[in-house]
């Protein structure tokens, strides 16, 4: 399927891109919220909520990409539909 090489590259790119996630989220949140009490408090519960899902469509060798928010404590991630409905398996 994907070498090790590959699979090292993308571990790196997914980390480049769940970075960067976080970080458009903190400013969303920094921008909209006047209290600087209340905008650290909000980064620290986006960053802490956000996940990245990474899936593979295996007859057509492609990754997607695409990013939710976890809900505790039912451990339940919600995204949208078209970031898993060509997926077959989440990696």
């Amino acid at each position: 399927m994907y070498s090790s090489k590959q699979l090292t590259t993308l571990r790196a790119l997914l980390d480049l891109f769940h970075t960067m996630y976080q970080a458009l989220i903190a400013a969303c949140l920094l921008l909209t919220v006047a209290e600087a009490g209340q905008r650290q408090e909000n980064f620290r519960h986006a960053k802490a909520t956000t996940v990245l899902i990474v899936g593979s469509d295996e007859a057509s060798h492609s990754l997607s990409l695409g990013s939710g928010s976890s809900w505790m404590p039912a451990a339940l991630v919600v995204t949208n539909a078209h970031v898993i409905e060509e997926l077959t398996s989440p990696l």
